[in-house]
């Protein structure tokens, strides 16, 4: 009798394909309504509530009559729209022998861990007010940055609503204090070499091909022209695009371009 043959070759099992799908992170939606009306309605009440505390509690430094939020003032926004930071890379980087620099990165969440924002900040021991310190002020003002320019790129429009300038006080304080320097020199140089230093198109009122631009960028951003509207209102004092200097431009073009990125 011939003994049965069996077939121990398992290529003829057929495994189970697993496909994998590419989860696509929808934009969040920082306010229930998407009519423009109601948005601006419900941010101006969030604005509101906010200045109240920012003034209470002197959460701002005052520059040259301009009143910039501290990291403490852009958190309370943030908490009230159910947002919040995540510190999630703080890294050291050697500059020279003698000095170095943190750079921490903090993420903008929602309560259930959706992403609304990202953003990279530094501090280096080169900083006119930060030399001789150590290296934990480095790292917690570099953190501190990086929270308060992720609230910027996604809240600064509604911070401008309230009353305050749109860049956070730990961004702007550095870069005051060069234009000190800057001044300084202005004040030092002869009338005629003042003349030539002025001499810039930041001034001049924007084309209307630029205006034509403003408007692409922010369809392209999502962002209704009724928020734009009342941006420049409360930011420039003016009513219209077209009274816009080619400086006012250029800031609201980056604003626009850094939540297009976050989208």
């Amino acid at each position: 009798m011939r003994k049965k043959e069996t077939n121990n070759n398992n290529n003829n099992i057929i495994s189970p394909v697993v496909v994998k799908q590419e989860v696509v992170e929808k934009p969040v939606e920082l306010f229930p309504t998407k009519n423009p009306n109601e948005v601006v309605k419900i941010a101006k009440n969030i604005a509101d509530a906010v200045s109240d505390i920012v003034e209470k509690q002197k959460l701002y430094d005052k520059i040259k009559d301009k009143k910039y939020v501290r990291c403490e003032g852009w958190t309370t926004m943030g908490a009230m729209l159910g947002l919040f930071p995540q510190i999630v890379e703080v890294r050291e980087e050697k500059i020279d022998d003698k000095n170095k620099k943190y750079v921490a990165v903090c993420e903008i969440r929602t309560l259930d861990g959706r992403l609304v924002s990202r953003a990279e900040s530094e501090c280096s021991s080169l900083e006119r007010n930060k030399v001789g310190q150590e290296d934990y002020a480095l790292r917690s003002m570099a953190e501190t940055r990086a929270v308060s320019k992720a609230f910027r790129i996604c809240l600064s429009w509604v911070m401008t609503l309230a009353g305050y300038e749109p860049t956070p006080a730990e961004e702007v304080s550095e870069e005051m204090l060069n234009n000190k320097v800057i001044e300084q020199k202005i004040v030092e140089t002869p009338v005629v070499e003042q003349v030539n230093l002025n001499v810039d198109n930041k001034s001049k009122k924007i084309t209307e091909k630029q205006r034509k631009l403003l408007f692409v960028r922010l369809r392209e951003a999502g962002i209704p022209e009724e928020v734009l509207k009342k941006h420049i209102e409360v930011a420039f004092g003016k009513t219209s695009t077209a009274d816009l200097n080619n400086e006012e431009f250029d800031e609201i073009l980056k604003e626009i371009e850094n939540l297009k990125r976050q989208k």
